[in-house]
């Protein structure tokens, strides 16, 4: 399994199917084959992730509201880990409070799986549906971004909210 990038950021990875003199095939997923000259090889980076272990290492990122449980929050995030069936037992899954965001604690669930290619985003996407179900049974929040609108000295606006309230007492009166 390699991954390679190219000037435009885009990447490809896959297997490699076939070496030859001016580029390598490589293979996804889905089966799309992408030719990639050898000269993208040398100068632009290239992870073998396959080369001297298949472990891989997965992130998965997730935030939850400040008013929280954190020492339950990580107590449920190891057991979605630990009901995924890909992902290795040791090393043992991590984790780890990242920061605090606007909206959210924001904490990183980083944990092994030994067969990439049986793809990563699906083993993520696995451990953030048992994340769910487990949050939801434990009324754990996950925030969403939320604004306080400030409108301070602003004329129309305050006409707005006068005929409301004229408007309002009016229905209460008839």
């Amino acid at each position: 399994m390699i991954s390679v990038a190219d000037q435009a950021g885009n990447e490809s990875f896959g297997q490699i199917r076939k070496i030859g003199i001016r580029a390598i095939s490589v293979v996804t997923r889905d089966q799309t084959e992408y030719l990639i000259p050898n000269e993208n090889l040398m100068v632009n980076q290239v992870v073998n992730w396959s080369y001297s272990s298949k472990d891989v290492r997965v992130k998965a990122p997730v935030g939850v509201s400040y008013s929280s449980d954190l020492d339950l929050v990580t107590k449920l995030l190891y057991q979605a880990v630990d009901d995924t069936p890909r992902i290795l037992k040791a090393p043992r899954p991590r984790v780890n409070i990242m920061g605090f965001g606007d909206s959210s604690v924001d904490l990183e669930v980083r944990f092994w799986i030994k067969d990439p290619e049986e793809g990563m985003s699906n083993i993520r996407s696995e451990v953030y549906s048992h994340m769910w179900r487990l949050f939801h049974e434990n009324d754990i929040e996950i925030p969403f971004p939320q604004r306080d609108l400030n409108l301070r000295g602003n004329d129309q606006f305050q006409q707005l909210v006068e005929a409301i309230s004229q408007q309002v007492e009016k229905n209460k009166g008839g």
